[in-house]
């Protein structure tokens, strides 16, 4: 028989993705393109009857690629696991995974309308990007910096799984790039129909998913609540509160029908939540990536870095349930 394990169930049970065998056997490594073979034996107990895998063995992968990505996956939730909760959340902010991170924070992002910062969005993609171009500009010019950059979005699209919203975005810019390079225009709103043509295009069955109608709702929402409310906005509030207040609410209001209709729940707090969670969420990560990097040269490092990241995930956590005890709108199921 063929047995598929489901990736997140082993997860939950062996931290970092080991599935630790019977008796004095290695643990095996199971990643996405890693080919097992695990015999299986009927039982019988208390009462109940079933199979289970009497041992577990990877006979090979898909690719060298495949498994030189699940060898860095790995790497990376063993070092961030040491950081407990903080390592956590990083690790969901890096790769979408969010086997280590605290339930009761996950709950609190959801409550409070910031599950966004949680899933892979452009966001991230854009936070990698810019970081590599800051660094690459140091030393080359502005156009060898832009290439870097989207290498390095490419790399994180390989590093982490094409999502939809994850490709949505790297649609976005790599037909941003080709615009500039072309000497064409254009606004927001035309990239992104442009971008939503080619993506289905090529992907059709991912127009199905609530991931990339949430992606591309928001992204409009985002588009005309920065025309028609941040104007209007910045004669009450500063700048920078005002744009990225308006932002929020026309992400909000483009996007309140979708989650209401699947999920049945819809935060309007998340307007306010997403101007302070941001920015930090972007600091948090930036630093976590910095810390990564130093405990990686430096591995006496490690714990002492994960205490000092402790910090801003502490004050993240204070906020998000802050926000999260605030009344949202639910639909009643009986309706």
């Amino acid at each position: 028989m063929t047995l598929y394990v489901d990736a997140p169930v082993v997860e939950s049970l062996y931290p970092g993705r080991l599935y630790s065998a019977l008796g004095e056997r290695k643990s095996q490594l199971i990643e996405e393109g890693a080919c097992i073979t695990a015999p299986v034996r009927y039982f019988t107990a208390a009462g109940s009857t079933g199979y289970r895998a009497t041992d577990v063995r990877v006979t090979g992968w898909n690719s060298r690629l495949s498994y030189v990505r699940a060898f860095l996956r790995l790497q990376l939730k063993r070092l961030l696991y040491t950081w407990g909760g903080c390592g956590g959340l990083l690790l969901a902010l890096l790769s979408g995974e969010r086997e280590y991170t605290d339930p009761a924070l996950s709950d609190a992002f959801r409550a409070a309308g910031l599950s966004h910062i949680l899933a892979l969005s452009g966001m991230h993609l854009s936070l990698f990007s810019s970081l590599t171009q800051r660094v690459t500009r140091r030393v080359s010019g502005v156009r060898c910096a832009a290439i870097a950059g989207m290498l390095s979005a490419l790399l994180f699209i390989w590093f982490a799984g094409a999502t939809p919203s994850l490709v949505r975005s790297c649609i976005s810019m790599l037909l941003g790039w080709g615009a500039s390079c072309l000497f064409l225009s254009g606004t927001g709103e035309e990239l992104l129909a442009l971008s939503f043509l080619v993506q289905i295009a090529l992907f059709p069955l991912q127009a199905g998913s609530v991931a990339f109608q949430l992606s591309y709702a928001a992204l409009l929402g985002v588009f005309l609540g920065s025309r028609f409310l941040s104007p209007w906005l910045f004669r009450l509030l500063p700048a920078a509160i005002a744009g990225s207040l308006g932002a929020s609410c026309g992400a909000f209001l483009c996007t309140a029908g979708i989650s209401l209709a699947v999920f049945g729940t819809a935060s309007p707090f998340g307007i306010i939540a997403a101007v302070p969670v941001t920015p930090l969420a972007e600091w948090f990560v930036t630093a976590g990536i910095a810390g990564i990097i130093l405990s990686l040269i430096v591995p006496f490092l490690l714990v002492p870095v994960g205490s000092i990241l402790g910090i801003p995930y502490k004050v993240l956590q204070f906020l998000v349930q802050a926000f999260a005890r605030l009344p949202g709108i639910s639909l009643n199921e009986d309706l």
